[in-house]
């Protein structure tokens, strides 16, 4: 837990402008960049992306539409959709209090499957 932490503190250090998520430079080789914080498909299956967010109001108001959206295609929640429905225009009616950021990484998904640790337990990367 306490190398956790460390990186943890370690990525405190380094604060994004928006909300998004990080991928390959388009002008630096090896360098990331803030890039669309999720993608939606048009009619011709291309990708549409949601720009980065500067609070997190914004982002949770697209991402909630976004998933309210797929129910209504059936792409998601096929079974239940309206329950699901439900549930996201619920989400949407109690949103938190907006924030400005600054913003930072996080793993969303900090599962024990997506740590690597040798065989001292030592993290050696964190994935997925």
């Amino acid at each position: 837990m306490r190398q956790l932490a460390d990186i943890y503190t370690q990525l405190e250090k380094h604060p994004l402008r928006a909300l998004s998520r990080l991928q390959p430079s388009s002008s630096s080789a090896g360098q990331p960049e803030v890039g669309p914080a999720f993608f939606n498909y048009d009619s011709s299956k291309r990708a549409v992306p949601f720009s980065p967010f500067n609070n997190i109001d914004n982002y949770y108001k697209a991402l909630i539409q976004h998933k309210i959206n797929l129910i209504k295609t059936g792409e998601i929640a096929p079974s239940t959709p309206l329950n699901q429905y439900l549930v996201y225009q619920s989400l949407l009616n109690h949103l938190p209090r907006s924030e400005q950021g600054p913003f930072f990484l996080r793993h969303v998904d900090s599962r024990d499957i997506n740590f690597l640790v040798n065989s001292k337990y030592n993290i050696t990367g964190i994935i997925d």
